[in-house]
């Protein structure tokens, strides 16, 4: 057998052992970086005044590879203990009214651009995102145990970068709650 047999042995033992894919294929690597917004609500006679605004999600690339984001999910858990008689809970577990561990799911189209000419992360990308619904709202006002230590939202984004990798960005929004 030549060398020249032997190497293109190799390389196919090389190639069938790693795939089709290149092993040195980078992902993505996005990041939250901060949340903002915030919600204001009054209840006089069992009706709610509300005026709520959007939450926005700041998101950063710190690497080259860009990134589609195209779903969120919220799982809502109360930071105290939940005494609603329909599903009783110890503290920070989730809302059964509000999903439960599931949460609620919600559709996005974003486009999160990479890192370049070697800066440390890329410019942010804020993301409007709509987690304060009203009924979030109304479980608030319904229960008055909200008041203990307010509640948790946890977030998770999914997406997929542009070498096909998926990804996945977890963040928690804290929403305290004052009588």
């Amino acid at each position: 057998m030549s060398m020249r047999t032997l190497r293109l042995i190799a390389s196919s033992v090389a190639i069938l052992a790693v795939g089709c894919r290149n092993p040195l294929d980078p992902k993505a690597d996005v990041r939250i970086e901060s949340f903002g917004g915030r919600a204001t609500f009054l209840q006089t006679d069992n009706s709610i005044i509300n005026q709520y605004y959007p939450t926005s999600v700041q998101f950063a690339s710190y690497g080259t590879v860009a990134a589609i984001l195209t779903s969120y999910t919220v799982v809502y858990r109360q930071v105290g203990p939940q005494n609603d008689p329909a599903c009783t809970q110890g503290p920070g577990q989730p809302i059964c009214a509000l999903g439960g561990a599931a949460g609620r799911r919600y559709a996005m189209r974003t486009h999160l651009a990479p890192r370049t000419n070697d800066s440390t992360r890329n410019v942010p990308t804020t993301v409007t995102i709509h987690i304060l619904t009203s009924e979030l709202l109304k479980y608030i006002v319904e229960h008055g145990d909200t008041v203990n230590g307010g509640l948790d939202l946890d977030l998770t984004f999914f997406g997929t970068d542009h070498n096909g990798h998926d990804l996945t960005v977890t963040g928690t929004f804290h929403i305290e709650v004052f009588n």
